[in-house]
C-alpha cells in the first residue's frame, strides 16, 4: 500500500489512507500487541506513511475525531496530496454526540487548475485517440 501512496504523493493526486490501530487503551500500556513490530510505541505505521502524507493523524477518541477527519480532508485536497487516518480499533462501537451530522460546512478554497499542463494533457489524450 506504501508504494501506492508514494506515487500518489509524487503525481500531486489526493488520496486518504484509513488504517486501524491498536485499541486506544492499549497506548502506554508498553505491552507488546500482535500486528505490530514488537515495539511498545505503536507508532510505526504513523512514521512510515508520514514520509508520503501532508497530513497524518492517529485518532484515539472520538471527542477530536470527527475534527481530525476533516483537517485530514481539507489539506489533502487543499495540497493534492495523500493523507493518513489511524484509527484504534476500539471507536467505531462508541457512539458520539460529535459523530452526528455536521456542524457546519467545511470550507476549501477551490484551487486553480494551470491551464497550460491542462491544455497539454488534452493534447496528449486527443493525439492517442486520432
Amino acid at each position: 500500500a506504501i508504494n501506492a501512496v508514494a506515487g500518489a504523493f509524487s503525481d500531486d493526486i489526493p488520496l486518504v489512507v484509513i488504517s486501524g490501530g491498536p485499541n486506544s487503551n492499549d497506548f502506554g500500556s508498553e505491552r507488546v500487541l500482535h500486528h505490530t513490530i514488537g515495539r511498545t510505541d505503536f507508532g510505526q505505521q504513523l512514521e512510515c506513511f508520514k514520509q508520503f502524507c501532508c497530513f497524518s493523524t492517529v485518532i484515539k477518541s472520538v471527542e477530536n475525531g470527527c475534527s481530525k477527519i476533516d483537517e485530514a480532508l481539507a489539506k489533502g485536497l487543499l495540497e493534492r496530496k495523500p493523507v493518513y487516518i489511524e484509527i484504534c480499533c476500539n471507536l467505531p462501537a462508541i457512539e458520539h454526540y460529535s459523530c452526528g451530522p455536521p456542524r457546519s460546512n467545511m470550507n476549501i478554497v477551490a484551487q486553480p487548475s494551470n491551464s497550460k499542463n491542462l491544455a497539454d494533457a488534452v493534447d496528449a489524450v486527443i493525439h492517442v485517440l486520432d
